[in-house]
């Protein structure tokens, strides 16, 4: 029997919706090559940097999972990544995944820093707070080049790993913090600044999903009550999501 199976790709900036046929009774090693080798002509045909992609035979990887991570184009390639539909619907339509609820990134001495925590997690309960550095996790120390996501396990709910931070002041903390259900806030921070004779109002901005235009409307409002003049919006942490809602 034919099984259709669906998932996301988020090709450096261009999102497929892949449907990969699998043969049932012919098992699961002729629907892994099905779905690497269908992935790897649509990696040739729409990947932004395709002329720098290596040839490599889709045969011999695990899933297309990892046959992206062989063909990425790195550095420049931090975008693009593989999800089931499912996720893909969560994430832009519920504004919900199955994580930590943390945006990091790596400074210019190689250390990997907290950009952000999600309001409501395990994490923001536990005090972690931009800036903190994110020193080890079980135990091994996180420089540029560790796979993050391979540390942190799948991304089922009750998952926990052991995070050592090192805070502002120099102290260092350990935390051990399960994965959960985290419900995004798309406003990261907002704040109404006295500059000059103006007041400037100043929004981070998260995401583009579809809570996000509800979310914004109290912080407008507030905006609009306090005679603001100015406006400054903070992109720098947004990945992108609906256009409609962009």
């Amino acid at each position: 029997s034919l099984k259709i199976r669906r998932f996301f790709g988020v090709i450096a900036g261009i999102f497929l919706l892949i449907s990969l046929p699998g043969c049932e009774k012919d098992g699961i090693d002729d629907e892994r090559i099905a779905e690497n080798t269908a992935f790897y002509n649509l990696m040739k045909d729409w990947y932004y940097w395709y002329r720098e992609m290596p040839e490599i035979d889709p045969k011999q990887y695990d899933s297309p999972y990892e046959l992206l991570e062989a063909v990425r184009f790195r550095p420049l390639d931090r975008w693009s990544y593989i999800t089931s539909k499912e996720e893909f619907d969560a994430y832009f339509l519920e504004s919900r995944f199955i994580g930590y609820g943390f945006g990091s990134a790596f400074d210019q001495d190689g250390r990997l820093r907290v950009r952000f925590v999600y309001n409501n997690t395990h994490m923001q309960a536990a005090g972690v707070q931009r800036g903190w550095i994110i020193d080890a996790i079980n135990g091994l120390v996180i420089r540029p080049g560790v796979n993050i996501s391979q540390l942190l396990g799948p991304n089922e709910i009750g998952i926990s790993n052991t995070f050592r931070f090192i805070l502002p002041d120099g102290s260092v903390q350990t935390q051990i913090l399960p994965k959960q259900d985290v419900s995004m806030n798309s406003v990261l921070y907002a704040d109404i600044l006295d500059i000059g004779s103006k007041k400037t109002a100043y929004l981070v901005l998260n995401s583009f999903t579809s809570s996000t235009t509800d979310e914004l409307l109290p912080f407008f409002q507030n905006f609009q009550q306090n005679g603001v003049h100015e406006f400054i919006l903070d992109l720098r942490y947004n990945g992108g999501g609906q256009t409609s809602v962009s």
